[in-house]
């Protein structure tokens, strides 16, 4: 049975943010919605705010404080979805508050408490999954993605790291396309392709039914 934790991630620039956000705000167009009928939930930092209104006030006090101005083309909002083989489904799900916090503790230690600015768990598609969103701010207060994301040997550390949080839930490292000479697709096919997978794995298995209410309100002190 695969047990895989299962990290990957978007880098945005400002212009694609509000499409980011209605993605996640209107969730009812989605083809792939196993299970519309589960509840899903978002935790934000910044109640009054959008990403971008956050991303733009955030940015314009870099550049008060620099005298500079953020290039265009700049990275300015990372989206990092975090889940794991839909045969541990079950399992997380008997463990969820455990597993959230452990993902969002990672979150907190790698990227920073303050950038973490919005938490979305997904339940209406086969497998849960959390989309969480990091605004790339370094120690010095700009933005700066390259301080995680510049370079191969950073994205494998990261992927390291992550695994060494999950462990505890039986979950370990995925191989490194190095080794599984794996293609590029685009999100599309990415979600074409798993889409097919999980249905071909859950066949015949029935859907676990769990009791409501799912979350607890400990959920939303994560971002306070």
């Amino acid at each position: 049975m695969a047990n895989y934790c299962i990290m990957r991630f978007q880098k945005h620039k400002k212009s694609s943010i509000a499409k980011v956000e209605r993605h996640q705000n209107d969730r009812e167009h989605l083809k792939n919605r196993a299970h519309p009928e589960r509840q899903n939930k978002t935790i934000k930092r910044y109640q009054d705010e959008t990403m971008l209104q956050t991303v733009k006030r955030l940015q314009k006090e870099q550049e008060k404080r620099t005298g500079r101005k953020v290039r265009k083309d700049a990275v300015a909002l990372v989206e990092i979805v975090l889940t794991f083989s839909p045969e541990m489904e079950e399992h997380i799900a008997r463990n969820f508050k455990e597993w959230y916090y452990k993902n969002t503790q990672w979150l907190k230690d790698t990227f920073g408490k303050d950038n973490l600015i919005r938490i979305d768990i997904n339940r209406d598609q086969q497998t849960l999954h959390l989309h969480t969103y990091i605004v790339p701010i370094d120690e010095h207060g700009n933005f700066n993605a390259k301080r995680w994301f510049g370079k191969k040997q950073q994205i494998e550390k990261l992927q390291d790291s992550y695994a060494e949080y999950m462990a505890e839930f039986g979950l370990e490292r995925g191989l490194s396309k190095d080794i599984t000479k794996a293609i590029h697709q685009t999100k599309q096919q990415y979600e074409r392709r798993m889409a097919k997978l999980i249905d071909d794995i859950l066949e015949d298995k029935p859907t676990p039914q769990k009791a409501e209410p799912f979350y607890s309100s400990i959920a939303d002190e994560v971002l306070r």
